[in-house]
């Protein structure tokens, strides 16, 4: 997941999110542009946004593969073509997950995509190292000084290295089909810098009120998108119009 200083023109959004939840983002202003099946994913995450798409501050970079297929989509946006494609074994599928929150980015980063890395140093934004390489599926990003996630690495890389805020909850309750559970960051997005959307109700889900006590502390507004247990397909990746 990451933080966003506004409203996003466009969310990249998994092409097999259901038609209900694609309505409500719309219903926001914003359009959606889909994914496709990506070859070298497994089937549960095949065209999950957030192994396929990296935004960063001003330019979102996109995995070869996806941009190619969708040229015509992404040129309207402030996007750039990754240096690697995904490959389907673990790490070379990681590329693109990394998470950016205010003048930090969190990722297993031995990993990540060389135009990622370019950017991010060109930008003077501090790499925090993990050893998590699903990093931006694991993080619930509200803000640049605020994050929710399950993983202890994560939680002490951000808590007891850089003081951050930062809420640890349980692992579990997400689904993703074909896996045990799936991740918090994957079952949500930011779709405004005051507004995060969750893929399913909080209301269904064992760490909902620990989460909504969060983000009514800081004053953010949860949408659900389907009254339902939350599901993981991603997160939705912000696109911005040139």
């Amino acid at each position: 997941m990451y933080s966003i200083e506004k409203k996003p023109d466009a969310l990249l959004v998994d092409y097999r999110l259901p038609v209900e939840m694609k309505n409500k983002i719309e219903s926001f202003g914003i359009e959606i542009v889909e994914t496709v099946a990506h070859p070298n994913l497994y089937e549960a995450v095949k065209g999950h946004p957030d192994l396929m798409g990296c935004p960063l501050k001003n330019i979102t970079i996109i995995e070869p593969y996806l941009y190619n297929k969708k040229y015509k989509d992404f040129e309207r946006f402030s996007t750039q073509i990754g240096d690697k494609l995904i490959e389907k074994d673990y790490p070379n599928h990681i590329k693109y997950n990394v998470a950016t929150f205010g003048r930090y980015a969190l990722g297993c980063f031995k990993y990540v995509d060389k135009a990622i890395v370019t950017v991010l140093e060109s930008l003077n934004i501090s790499l925090i190292n993990t050893n998590q390489g699903y990093s931006k599926c694991s993080t619930l990003i509200l803000d640049s000084n605020n994050l929710v996630t399950s993983d202890i690495s994560i939680f002490k890389a951000i808590n007891e290295i850089y003081g951050m805020n930062i809420a640890m909850i349980n692992s579990g309750d997400i689904i993703l089909e074909g896996f045990e559970y799936g991740f918090i960051g994957g079952a949500s997005s930011l779709i405004d810098n005051k507004k995060v959307a969750f893929m399913g109700s909080l209301e269904h889900y064992n760490n909902g009120k620990a989460i909504i006590n969060v983000l009514n502390s800081l004053e953010i507004d949860a949408v659900f998108l389907a009254n339902s247990k939350l599901q993981d397909y991603g997160s939705m990746v912000p696109l911005y119009l040139k």
